[in-house]
């Protein structure tokens, strides 16, 4: 009778012991996935590139990549958006580049990582938002003028009579 006893406490025992494994997990993943982390790890994060440029004959053409994904080659008329997703690695070094060009400007920066995230952990969204003046980021999907803060400037071709040879 003892080892049936035995038996059936032991059972027990496993069955609480997972389920406090499992009540343990929920509570790290409720933890990681909180927009309140600044850390940012674990945390779902949705980018967006949006072009807000004057509407003309040239489309705005981007190359965004981080080291694990390349999100390849995509052009934007005037008021259409770009949108990737992905979780913040364990540790927080996840990072993207994005390269840019429209007319005769171009840019290439870091669309995101520990640094951008500072700008955007609160909502976990990520817009930069593409004006003739340069970059803005915003923490909405639908930003509005007063959301957008400046963050990144176009570089311009040196001008070919200023070149020397």
């Amino acid at each position: 009778m003892s080892s049936k006893v035995e038996d059936s406490n032991k059972e027990l025992f496993g069955l609480l012991f997972i389920v406090i494994v499992l009540l343990c997990i929920n509570k790290v993943e409720a933890a990681t996935n909180s927009s309140s982390t600044p850390s940012g790890w674990g945390q779902r994060i949705h980018c967006y590139i949006t072009n807000w440029l004057p509407d003309n004959v040239f489309p705005l053409k981007l190359h965004i990549w981080s080291s694990e994904d390349d999100l390849g080659y995509h052009y934007l008329n005037p008021n259409q958006s770009f949108y990737w997703t992905f979780k913040v690695n364990v540790g927080a070094s996840t990072s993207f580049r994005g390269e840019f060009w429209w007319a005769e400007k171009d840019a290439s920066f870091v669309t995101y990582d520990g640094h951008v995230n500072e700008h955007c952990y609160k909502t976990a969204v990520c817009n930069w938002v593409t004006q003739p003046d340069g970059f803005y980021i915003a923490m909405r999907r639908d930003p509005r003028d007063d959301d957008l803060k400046w963050l990144n400037g176009w570089r311009t071709p040196t001008a070919a009579s200023d070149r020397t040879n």
